[in-house]
């Protein structure tokens, strides 16, 4: 359980890294791009475990539910860059009735940027109860366990993110990061 919650952590925070570089693009402004990030992290995994952690209680087989989650995470990865592009075209269309004001524009390009990023990260939010759940069936010692399992998961997030952010990115690209991350 550790293994998977470290590499879950691991890949979390390059999907974070990789995505603040996509979102650059978006907004120009690197500082807007980590803000819509940092939001929809937040607040994505605390929907994902509050309105699918509940789930998790229910399915009788959780590490599937896990195993699930992340496909699902590492899928819609995959699928970010067009969806982006998608969300650039929409805000361009959208131009010709927008206000031509900086903080308008820009609120509407952080919308739809979180909307974007909600449905991944709140999956990655539901990992935890999947993974605790299939630990509780295992063994009755549940709070430490889950106590472990968050504490490598963390572990994992930060090794996630000092690879991608200085040395897969580098080396790789964004895209090969991405693929790296997904395969994981």
């Amino acid at each position: 359980f550790a293994a998977l919650f470290v590499i879950s952590g691991a890949c979390g925070l390059v999907y974070q890294v990789v995505w603040t570089r996509q979102l650059v693009t978006v907004f120009g402004v690197t500082a807007f791009a980590v803000s819509t990030v940092l939001v929809s992290f937040m607040g994505g995994m605390a929907a994902g475990a509050a309105l699918l952690g509940g789930l998790a209680e229910r399915v009788k087989r959780p590490l599937r539910m896990f195993a699930v989650l992340e496909a699902g995470v590492g899928l819609y990865a995959l699928l970010l860059p067009l969806l982006l592009r998608g969300a650039d075209l929409v805000h361009g269309a959208l131009s010709s009735i927008l206000p031509d004001a900086f903080v308008v524009r820009s609120v509407v390009r952080f919308a739809l940027c979180l909307l974007l990023l909600l449905p991944p990260t709140a999956l990655m939010g539901a990992t935890l109860p999947a993974l605790g759940r299939g630990l509780l069936q295992r063994s009755a010692r549940f709070g430490r366990g889950l106590g472990i399992l968050y504490f490598v998961n963390t572990l994992g997030a930060a090794v996630g993110c000092w690879l991608a952010g200085f040395h897969l990115i580098p080396a790789l690209g964004l895209f090969r990061t991405t693929l790296l991350a997904v395969a994981g």
